[in-house]
């Protein structure tokens, strides 16, 4: 029995003045290192408790990824938010496992939506990543992909980045003629009841259809009944 695959559904993403926002209100300390690292570097939570010291170097302005989910060990150049980020998780001393369920309700206290994980730190990174043009490769690169199209899947937007620049590469490929200009509400594709109200609100007919919509009140229930459009209209 073939069973119908799984709709893929792109991770929600958090802008970057939420993100700043949010660790403003964190207090300082461990939790607030950990999530200035996470948000910055976009790495996966799995990964920041198993690094150590030895796998960040300042002074060279180098970070080491360990792999994870099959994934590979990548290697960071650090910006300057990376190097204040990891500054502040080393004066905390912020090394090793922590509990995730007691980071998540911090995060939450200090204003992070409660419909949206934490771990989508990451994926709002690569996201900024590709909406910033860089190369499909590279994103996948930096996230610790095996698959291209485990990028491309979930990391590629659809309104910004290369896409948007292919879309305006193709403009002027279609030069749309003018067309009909209708106007006024009496169009011939209108329907009864639309005609009726119309007629109903005083709007004057065009020329050519006074005799086309006959209309006569009935009851309190029933609006207006049209006769004799059809018979009209039939030829035009």
């Amino acid at each position: 029995v073939d069973l119908p695959k799984p709709q893929r559904v792109r991770p929600r993403t958090v802008s970057a003045d939420v993100i700043v926002d949010v660790a403003a209100r964190l207090k300082l300390g461990k939790t607030r290192a950990r999530f200035m690292v996470l948000a910055s570097t976009g790495i996966r939570p799995a990964q920041l408790k198993r690094m150590t010291a030895a796998d960040v170097d300042l002074a060279r302005g180098l970070c080491r990824v360990p792999g994870a989910k099959d994934g590979l060990a990548t290697g960071l150049r650090l910006n300057a938010d990376m190097v204040t980020a990891w500054q502040a998780f080393i004066d905390a001393e912020a090394w090793g496992h922590y509990d995730s369920r007691s980071f998540v309700r911090a995060l939450h206290t200090a204003g992070w939506p409660t419909d949206v994980r934490p771990y989508n730190l990451r994926h709002s990174m690569g996201m900024a990543l590709s909406e910033n043009g860089e190369d499909l490769a590279d994103v996948g690169a930096w996230l610790g992909h095996t698959s291209t199209q485990t990028t491309r899947n979930y990391y590629v937007p659809v309104l910004t980045g290369r896409l948007a620049e292919a879309s305006q590469r193709l403009e002027g490929r279609l030069v749309w003629k003018p067309g009909p200009v209708l106007t006024g509400p009496w169009v011939r594709r209108q329907t009864r009841s639309q005609i009726a109200k119309d007629f109903a609100r005083g709007e004057q007919k065009p020329k050519g259809h006074e005799k086309c919509v006959l209309v006569k009140r009935a009851s309190r229930r029933k609006a207006l009944s049209i006769m004799g459009f059809r018979d009209c209209c039939r030829g035009s």
